[in-house]
């Protein structure tokens, strides 16, 4: 009997003993601060969706870290992943938010100092939905007439979708518009779209049928297309996109194009952060998205939300990146050649 008494006895040390071992490599972020990088001005559905992250995230990482957000707007969303890659620390500390173009930069760009199927996803707020839209005093009712009649359209950077939609249609659809670059941010276009400056204005279709609903129901305001995963209801007759392939190799680039809408904003960690603080994140963001301030606060800001979680988004950028060597050269050529002649 002395044996197994033994044995009985000693189950509570070695069951204490497990938990201590337990806690002792449980990743806890206390006292730290947490990044979570932006690629363009703070401005914008960018700031908002990181601004909610950083007001939530933090609750639900052990150690209850302060969340920060950090602009790095420039080069069309490459600068900030770029950094990402290469010099933020890879301890979980700094965190990002992927401009759209990254899947279609990554692998078509020859700038890119990155790998797209390595961004290690966390997990999603909402897709993209975007439209190109222009008003009344542009002449033109629907996408037909801009094949008709140059319009300008400018954006953040030539391969962000705000510039770079335009250049697709310009290749794809026999559009003329114009296209100017270096804004900071989808706010200054707006204020160059309101002066006349510009004709195009490519933003999120929620911030316009809230912001001009009088505008569009006149038809002072008029969507052009649609950048976005799916037709939209309430413009059904507004084409998508990726409607315009004509062969196998435009129809290879608009997947690798317009995955970026299904991706939205969505936050992600640098490759080489350790798998089990990356789960961690995976874990507290499955948490953030059960708080009813988040809904809430996107509620008044009339923003999407329609979470997507880390695995759905590894399906769907793997799906994009799925080339043979032969489609990849050619894509990229096709790719490069509407980047030399905007």
């Amino acid at each position: 009997m002395r044996p197994r008494l033994k044995l009985l006895f000693s189950l509570p040390l070695l069951l204490a003993s497990a938990v201590v071992a337990h806690a002792q490599t449980e990743t806890s972020f206390a006292g730290k601060t947490v990044r979570i990088i932006i690629p363009s001005a703070v401005g914008g559905e960018y700031g908002l969706y990181s601004q909610l992250m950083a007001n939530h995230l933090g609750k639900y990482v052990p150690g209850n870290p302060a969340v920060i957000v950090q602009a790095m707007p420039g080069g069309a969303g490459l600068i900030a992943v770029n950094w990402v890659f290469s010099v933020a620390p890879k301890d979980g500390t700094v965190l990002f938010i992927p401009p759209v173009n990254a899947i279609q930069d990554g692998v078509l760009d020859p700038k890119s100092k990155f790998d797209p199927g390595k961004i290690q996803w966390i997990g999603r707020l909402a897709d993209l939905t975007q439209v190109g839209a222009v008003m009344k005093r542009s002449g033109i009712t629907n996408l037909d007439g801009a094949k008709q009649k140059q319009l300008v359209a400018a954006g953040i950077g030539l391969t962000n979708p705000t510039a770079f939609n335009a250049r697709v249609l310009n290749e794809l659809a026999g559009t003329k518009f114009k296209i100017l670059v270096g804004y900071r941010g989808t706010a200054d276009v707006e204020l160059g779209w309101l002066r006349g400056e510009v004709d195009l204005w490519t933003v999120g279709w929620d911030a316009v049928k809230t912001k001009y609903a009088k505008e569009l129901a006149s038809g002072e305001v008029i969507p052009l297309f649609v950048y976005a995963p799916q037709r939209l209801p309430e413009l059904p007759n507004v084409p998508l996109l990726s409607e315009f392939g004509r062969n196998d190799v435009e129809n290879a680039f608009l997947k690798i194009y317009t995955v970026g809408t299904a991706m939205g904003r969505s936050l992600a960690a640098p490759p080489d952060v350790p798998l089990a603080v990356v789960e961690m994140y995976r874990k507290a963001f499955g948490q953030m998205l059960q708080d009813p301030a988040i809904r809430e606060t996107l509620d008044k800001a009339n923003a999407r939300y329609n979470p997507m979680d880390s695995k759905e988004l590894e399906r769907m950028v793997a799906d994009a990146l799925k080339l043979t060597q032969e489609q990849a050269e050619k894509t990229r050529a096709f790719y490069q050649h509407m980047v030399d002649n905007p």
